[in-house]
């Protein structure tokens, strides 16, 4: 089975020749977007980089492929057109908008099953069976979280219109310039105490955001293997969210003192949507999701997989932990001077 979009002549396989494929990229200017660019770009691969918004965004991108392999075109989701002329020279899609706090112009949910709703139905109207839809793991219908329950009927609505297509789950990512941890680190700027729900006993089990973005790089080169199927993606550490933290501070050290404060989630729940929103009149980008509170009070670890479901033993990827080097790379930014250049001599050692 091949996908119907336009075919390429094919190279030998590397950043300076072709690999035949043509990747649609919507959410490229992202944190996960930009990895998955750069992916692709370094075996190939042509990117048609859609973006929305200040060109600026996107300009970093361009070096990330040989000359002329990464093209950025502007469009709109709301904008069908636009769409489909990203779209039209593509064999493949990837799908990887979404938004944890709500805009001037979508709210976070509205992000997710746009996106995935005018995506989709172009797929099938171009008959490009090569769709990549990037998802959360643990994401229900009964979830608490409105984005995990969008993320639930993007799925269904993507896996409708291009049957063919490939869903990928991932737990919480983290790397330079995350949310992960950058969300950890602004709560101990703001608060002598940092909060946790359920005494901070909930799992979670971070992935790193090039592990997620090499697995992606591998479904998009391997269509007939990845059609219809599902990934699970995490990262070998299961920790506690009061372990995780008290690391991260451990870690950096200076200033910061790890004081914690137990809320309970009757009160979590109230405060949830109220704070959101208080956030966005003062932060129009909050690294504070709208249903942060609300995704923190459940375990985010990945559990027994389907027969159906792949993931990273699968595909032969080896994920990095939390206390790797690239993981500790994600702390760089809070860190003195000092303290960083102690921290890399120790590396070294």
């Amino acid at each position: 089975m091949e996908s119907t979009g336009i075919q390429f002549s094919k190279g030998s396989g590397g950043r300076s020749s072709n690999t035949a494929i043509v990747a649609a990229v919507f959410g490229s200017t992202g944190f996960l977007g930009r990895h998955v660019v750069h992916q692709l770009g370094r075996h190939g691969t042509q990117v048609v980089a859609a973006w929305r918004g200040d060109s600026k965004d996107g300009r970093d991108l361009k070096v990330m492929g040989d000359l002329g392999q990464i093209a950025l075109m502007e469009m709109s989701i709301r904008d069908r057109e636009s769409v489909v002329d990203v779209c039209k020279h593509a064999n493949v899609i990837i799908n990887l908008v979404g938004k944890h706090y709500d805009t001037w112009n979508f709210t976070v949910e509205q992000s997710t099953l746009e996106s995935a709703t005018v995506l989709s139905e172009v797929a099938k109207e171009l008959g490009i069976n090569h769709f990549v839809q990037m998802s959360m793991a643990n994401a229900s219908k009964d979830s608490e979280s409105g984005q995990l329950r969008a993320k639930v009927e993007a799925e269904e609505i993507v896996r409708k219109n291009v049957p063919t297509s490939t869903i990928v789950k991932a737990t919480d990512i983290f790397g330079l310039n995350d949310r992960f941890f950058y969300r950890i680190m602004q709560m101990f700027s703001w608060m002598i105490y940092y909060p946790l729900v359920n005494q901070g006993k909930d799992l979670v089990q971070p992935v790193h955001v090039v592990d997620v973005a090499n697995a992606i790089g591998q479904v998009v080169n391997d269509y007939e293997r990845f059609a219809g199927r599902t990934l699970n993606l995490a990262g070998p550490d299961v920790l506690t969210e009061m372990e995780v933290t008290e690391w991260a501070i451990d870690y950096i050290g200076g200033m910061y003192r790890f004081n914690p404060a137990f809320v309970s989630p009757r009160i979590a729940r109230l405060l949830q949507l109220p704070f959101a929103k208080a956030i966005l009149l003062v932060n129009q980008q909050p690294v504070l999701g709208k249903y942060d509170v609300a995704e923190g009070m459940r375990s985010n670890v990945l559990g027994t997989p389907a027969p159906d479901e792949l993931t990273f033993d699968d595909l032969g990827i080896i994920p990095h932990k939390v206390d790797s080097v690239v993981g500790r790379e994600a702390l760089a930014l809070w860190m003195s001077e000092k303290i960083l250049r102690g921290s890399l001599v120790e590396k070294k050692d």
